[in-house]
């Protein structure tokens, strides 16, 4: 008995040995496994990083490429900018400048149409042009008048009814907004389709200091200096001028004046001047008025 307990009682020693065995390898295995895992994240995270790192490159790769693709649109686009601020910058300081007078929209059609050619003329009348109604009433012209005085406008030149209009228009309201006056200050004006386009019409204008009241005033829609008067515009001329002495309100005898004869200026323009200078009535001498 006492053998056989020995023997029993010995059982537990050697289960105390296995004991011993067995928590090193447990250990062991979740040391390895923690380590495992702990590694196995960071070597993630090393991925991840990594992944990242060359998406990011991507990206900055591809923005590269397509800023070096684009860069001639871009640039165009910043000269195009440019270019229009420019241009609306200059406009501005040309629009508002004296004496000019700038068409900037035209309502209709702006082709070309067909130029009076005859021995008559077409006049547009202030109605039709939609000129603004004068402030107050002007003081009707001494008629017949005895002087004619050939001017132009120092501005945009016309060659069809709806920009020599649009011209008419725009004079009148500088004449008016700008300077003040009850009306447009010219009698009549003739455009480069050849048509007359009313003005003050027989009424005192705002033209020539102490001929305003005995004179009509006939301005040429454009810059003379610049380039040559159409040969409707000169033709035009001559038929109104013709026209008033038929009809008594231009004397027989009138005497004919360049603008710049009576004020110093350069209207109507070298090319209108050298043309006027060889009509029949054209006076090379100036009385002065008191």
């Amino acid at each position: 008995m006492d053998r056989k307990n020995e023997n029993v009682e010995s059982t537990p020693g050697e289960k105390d040995d296995k004991i011993v065995i067995i928590v090193p390898v447990v250990i062991k295995h979740i040391f390895a496994e923690n380590y495992s895992r702990s590694h196995g994240s960071q070597k993630d995270k090393r991925f991840d990083s990594h992944g990242g790192t060359v998406k990011r490159n991507k990206e900055v790769t591809l923005w590269k490429d397509n800023f070096f693709r684009r860069r001639h649109l871009i640039i165009v686009t910043v000269m195009v900018a440019i270019l229009i601020i420019i241009t609306a910058t200059l406009c501005g300081f040309y629009v508002n400048s004296p004496q000019r007078v700038v068409p900037i929209e035209f309502n209709e059609t702006d082709e070309t149409d067909e130029p009076i050619e005859s021995d008559d003329y077409e006049l547009i009348s202030r109605e039709e042009y939609d000129a603004i109604p004068r402030r107050g009433v002007l003081e009707p012209l001494d008629l017949p008048v005895k002087y004619v005085i050939i001017a132009h406008t120092d501005g945009n030149n016309c060659t069809n009814i709806y920009q020599c209009k649009e011209i008419a228009r725009l004079i009148q309201k500088y004449h008016m907004d700008v300077l003040g006056w009850d009306d447009i200050g010219l009698n009549f004006m003739v455009g480069g389709d050849g048509r007359v386009y009313e003005g003050c019409g027989y009424e005192e204008g705002a033209h020539t200091l102490r001929y305003n009241f005995d004179s009509v005033c006939i301005s040429l829609m454009g810059n003379f200096d610049a380039y040559e008067p159409t040969k409707q515009q000169l033709q035009t001329v001559q038929n109104f001028i013709k026209d008033g002495v038929k009809r008594s309100v231009i004397q027989r005898d009138y005497v004919l004046y360049a603008h710049g004869q009576l004020t110093g200026g350069a209207s109507p323009g070298q090319h209108v001047y050298n043309k006027i200078v060889n009509w029949l009535h054209w006076s090379a001498e100036v009385i002065p008025k008191e």
